[in-house]
């Protein structure tokens, strides 16, 4: 009777343990602020307090998760909330500069790199394109190209950097 208990053990023992297998990462999905004024709530309802409130039109957020009229979304300082979709837009791929200094905004198509202007850490743009370490942006009445690296939001070689 003794040796039943210890054969389950060693059998319980000696089976492999199975891993899941692994899923391939989807591609990560941006969303931008509609509205000057807006709310981030702790869940997916008016019902839930609200965590943030976000005065920056066009700020990139990280989508995480969308749930019929509410998506969970993630902010440049990691903070996550949900918001209404009728908040949020696809269509305009934003992005912020994190950089601790100012960014320079170099002019296109010139050989020599012309600095059009110095962009702040904080300054949201709109993203036209990005290839390889640059993007084309624009910000205001000005288009021009910045390093990727100094940028957070819509862009393909996203590394998403430690706040």
């Amino acid at each position: 009777m003794t040796s039943f208990p210890l054969l389950l053990v060693f059998s319980l023992w000696q089976t492999p343990v199975q891993t899941p297998a692994i899923q391939s990462v989807q591609e990560t999905e941006w969303v931008s602020l509609s509205y000057g004024r807006t709310y981030g709530r702790a869940g997916p309802g008016r019902d839930y307090p609200i965590r943030w409130e976000y005065h920056r039109k066009n700020l990139p957020l990280q989508l995480l998760r969308r749930a019929s009229e509410w998506s969970r979304v993630q902010d440049v300082d990691g903070d996550i909330t949900w918001m209404h979709n009728s908040l949020l837009s696809d269509t305009r791929p934003a992005a912020i500069v994190i950089s601790t200094e100012p960014i320079p905004l170099y002019a296109l198509g010139t050989k020599k790199q012309k600095t059009l202007a110095r962009l702040a850490p904080g300054v949201v743009l709109r993203i036209e394109n990005c290839h390889g370490k640059w993007c084309t942006v624009r910000i205001k009445d000005k288009k021009g190209r910045v390093q990727a690296s100094g940028l957070w939001g819509a862009i393909k070689t996203q590394v998403t950097p430690t706040p």
